[in-house]
């Protein structure tokens, strides 16, 4: 068993009302830290749902679609803490662009590799 953890917006300045400050997602991935929670990536999920392996206090983080500023704040923060995360994206916007400006899932591959990229099949997602 373990505890997922989903966010959708972490900013400097709360202008949506699903979103964090930068403060606030360093403050509970922190805490969750000294209370020797684990947190672990989606292929430790997968064998710890299929019995495989057991980690104590284990902890997975996500992201709701990958909006621009989970590239800008919430990536450079977890790869510093060298923290793993799940990025959700559509995928209907992966591969070449069919549009005049960049979806985030063709950022994926210029970023550090610590967190990996799921798919979601949201109809929308936020443009650089």
């Amino acid at each position: 068993m373990f505890f997922t953890l989903t966010y959708h917006f972490i900013e400097d300045h709360n202008t949506h009302k699903l979103s964090i400050s930068r403060d606030t997602f360093i403050q509970q991935t922190d805490l969750f830290k000294s209370m020797g929670s684990h947190f672990i990536n989606l292929q430790q999920a997968i064998k710890i749902l299929n019995q495989d392996i057991h980690i104590n206090n284990a902890v997975m983080i996500t992201f709701d679609e990958v909006h621009k500023n989970t590239i800008d704040i919430a990536l450079p923060i977890l790869n510093a803490m060298k923290v793993p995360a799940l990025l959700n994206t559509c995928l209907n916007n992966v591969g070449p662009l069919k549009h005049t400006e960049p979806f985030l899932s063709n950022q994926f591959e210029t970023k550090d590799n610590i967190c990996q990229y799921g798919s979601d099949e949201h109809k929308w997602l936020i443009r650089l």
